[in-house]
């Protein structure tokens, strides 16, 4: 561990993370064929990211995984060895986030997929230093009338733990134009008191950013291609909600070609509220501390830029003040 400063990640999909040692062994416990036929060949099949043509074929990565999350003992495994990966690394604190619809081919109601992680973080609770909430995300598939129920019903989850767990609702997947016919989910959240989130400006365009502010999203995930509006960027600048980076994810997703060709510093010389993330670290073969050797190596970032970083993340994180002023002290 290189970097010994306390570290946060707002930004992290549980799907996307698990060790791939863990899904490999789960996956031969229920007969589930592995890409690449074993452990070394899943390994490689995840450091070949980078030939994906598109953000489908890329996505296409989470079908594994979300193959094997179908029962509770594969979801508690999962989630504890990540916890634990995590708390490894020298996270302080993580919002971890999970579509609970996308876990219910097998049986399991979506109330039942969020217990299962749920019994995860408590079992790990007084085992580890990192402190864990949780995002339950809706899912985009381009046509909100697909699975208008299922994402309402998780909007209604993600309410009934709030503060028991649960932090804030996001909408991930495949992001297309059209966030505004998402409108009726979000202003159902709104009524209920429920914060929520956005992905947005990765795949789709700086409106999309546009259109998650206009929902009045607290936080977007991504964000990045708010760059190509600079009406969008003062729109963030004005209101300071903060954007979710995650470099690597944007590469491999084909939001950029090359690291300096990535807007984070140009965003932040104009007064866009900065956070850095890693999304989908076995798909991205990336850790918090590998985004960090990108952030200096390619941006001219200090240690004294990425502390500031993880202190924006503190600041706008979504747990309660008492867990915030005791994660602060390791700033001290």
């Amino acid at each position: 561990m290189k970097y010994k400063i306390p570290k946060i990640d707002l930004h992290c999909h549980l799907d996307g993370s698990i060790p791939p040692e863990v899904l490999c062994e789960l996956a031969q416990s229920r007969n589930i064929k592995i890409p690449g036929g074993s452990l070394d060949g899943y390994k490689a099949y995840l450091k070949d990211t980078l030939n994906c043509k598109s953000l489908v074929e890329y996505l296409e990565r989470f079908d594994f995984p979300i193959g094997i999350l179908q029962d509770e003992e594969a979801i508690i495994k999962a989630t504890c060895a990540l916890i634990e990966m995590l708390d490894h690394q020298g996270l302080v604190y993580v919002e971890l986030r999970f579509a609970p619809q996308q876990h219910t081919k097998n049986g399991l109601s979506q109330e039942e997929v969020l217990q299962a992680v749920l019994k995860a973080v408590n079992m790990l609770k007084d085992k580890c230093q990192i402190h864990v909430e949780l995002i339950l995300c809706m899912m985009n598939y381009t046509d909100a009338s697909i699975n208008m129920s299922a994402n309402m019903e998780t909007v209604n989850l993600a309410k009934q733990y709030l503060g028991e767990g649960v932090v804030l609702l996001d909408i991930a997947g495949a992001e297309g134009n059209n966030m505004m016919d998402f409108e009726p989910l979000f202003r159902h959240a709104k009524s209920i008191g429920l914060p929520y989130i956005i992905h947005a400006g990765e795949a789709g365009p700086a409106l999309n950013v546009h259109q998650a502010l206009k929902l009045g999203a607290k936080r977007i995930g991504h964000g990045v291609r708010s760059i190509e509006d600079l009406n969008v960027v003062q729109e963030l600048v004005d209101t300071q909600v903060p954007i979710e980076v995650c470099i690597s994810s944007n590469l491999n997703c084909f939001v950029f070609d090359e690291a300096v060709h990535h807007p984070i510093k140009t965003l932040q010389d104009k007064g866009v509220l900065i956070t850095i993330n890693t999304d989908n670290m076995m798909f991205s073969n990336t850790t918090l501390e590998q985004e960090y050797e990108i952030l200096k190596s390619t941006f001219g970032y200090t240690d004294e830029d990425l502390i500031q970083f993880n202190k924006n993340s503190l600041m706008v994180a979504a747990c309660d003040e008492e867990v915030k002023q005791k994660i602060n002290h390791y700033f001290n």
